[in-house]
């Protein structure tokens, strides 16, 4: 394709300009990983919610809909299906949960839909469960866009990619964080294994940016909803109701200035806030340097702890001179370059990165991964050439 050429000419020229400027700036790699900077995360009131919620940018409201008839219960004792073909599952979400599903036929080419594939009781306690389970047998996956469901392969999946923000409404380092998940939930899909994924730390935002494929993206939202509303839920207490029993977290506060003035209006100011979701006999005092929160609500927990961590700040790692970041020191990974030009929240960065790795030739593919990281720096604060790169990028993605 002669547009497809000249746009890889393009960006291959641009890289090879600046891949001595690039290389020149950047520290030895090992400086990276014992620098660190305290940062001050901005609390957002949408993370004070009774549970713990992830927000999918992209998604219409068709497609939140989606999300949330998919963790409707199944029935008591489950749903038979054996000798069930994937044309039946289709028809049954669509039946009973209204739920439009498309089969993707590109991908399911040789995959006879027709035939019984599915055996033995439902698994799981939600038609997402059961669903994730079944297309598991099959080598196949689902992703929610276009407002409704769609099945394909595995492969085809990793090209489907999401970006999904995940608060981070407790205590924690967010390179450590963001570490665990990379070696818990399927490590061969991440970026620094090679794979299609990537996980970055927002400052201002105290979140996690993570664009994954759909199941990725539940294993990693049951990691972090389960373990922070076991962290920050209440602590059942014989004799009372769990609304009743009051959850204590225990946060360091070292400057003891800030340890007072926090003592004495902490609970004034995020009841002020919360509005319904405030918790008057919410108590705040300090042992040591620590400063010990209690409450029931845990709209109030997450708020005062979001507070606490953007009055006091964190420290997190610091990202090298002229290396892409998200303003809390996390590289962003693969596809550096388009995300620098389109910018994170932007779906054509995603966009391009499925051209690249599937069909962007081999040499330009190698040149990206070598020098896409130190290129993306480079563009940084050269306007002119960000805008050329990104015409470029426009032009591959108009004629893909």
């Amino acid at each position: 394709m002669t547009v497809a050429l000249t746009t890889t000419t393009l960006v291959a020229a641009l890289v090879a300009t600046a891949k001595l400027d690039a290389a020149a700036a950047a520290p030895a790699q090992d400086e990276q990983s014992v620098a660190t900077m305290v940062v001050h995360p901005q609390p957002k009131l949408a993370h004070a919610t009774p549970t713990y919620l992830v927000t999918v940018p992209g998604h219409s409201d068709k497609e939140r809909q989606v999300e949330s008839l998919l963790d409707t219960p199944l029935p008591a004792g489950g749903l038979a299906f054996e000798g069930k073909s994937l044309n039946d599952l289709a028809s049954l979400l669509r039946e009973r949960l209204g739920i439009d599903v498309t089969l993707d036929r590109k991908s399911l080419e040789g995959f006879d839909v027709e035939a019984p594939v599915f055996s033995g009781p439902s698994m799981g306690a939600t038609y997402r469960q059961m669903l994730r389970a079944w297309l598991r047998t099959c080598d196949l996956a689902y992703c929610v866009e276009d407002g409704g469901l769609r099945v394909l392969t595995v492969d085809a999946a990793a090209l489907h990619p999401t970006i999904a923000v995940y608060p981070i409404p407790t205590d924690c380092d967010p390179s450590e964080l963001c570490a665990l998940i990379q070696r818990v939930i399927q490590p061969t899909q991440w970026d620094a294994q090679g794979g299609p994924g990537s996980i970055s730390f927002v400052t201002h935002a105290n979140a996690l940016v993570v664009s994954q494929t759909q199941e990725v993206h539940e294993e990693v939202q049951d990691l972090l909803r389960n373990g922070f509303d076991q962290d920050l839920g209440p602590t059942p207490t014989p004799g009372k109701t769990e609304k009743q029993a009051r959850a204590v977290r225990a946060h360091a506060v070292p400057d003891a200035t800030i340890r007072q003035e926090l003592e004495k209006t902490l609970v004034e100011i995020c009841n002020a806030h919360l509005g319904p979701d405030a918790d008057p006999s919410a108590t705040v005092r300090t042992v040591g340097d620590l400063l010990l929160v209690e409450s029931s609500s845990r709209p109030f927990q997450v708020h005062a702890t979001e507070m606490i961590r953007a009055i006091v700040g964190i420290e997190v790692a610091k990202p090298l001179p002229g290396v892409g970041f998200m303003g809390g020191g996390m590289e962003q990974g693969f596809c550096w370059v388009a995300r620098e030009v389109y910018g994170d929240l932007d779906p054509r960065w995603l966009q391009f990165r499925g051209w690249m790795l599937a069909d962007a030739p081999g040499w330009l593919r190698t040149a990206y991964a070598t020098h896409g990281r130190s290129f993306a720096g480079w563009l940084r604060p050269r306007p002119v050439a960000r805008a050329a790169v990104r015409a470029a990028m426009d032009r591959v993605l108009e004629a893909d």
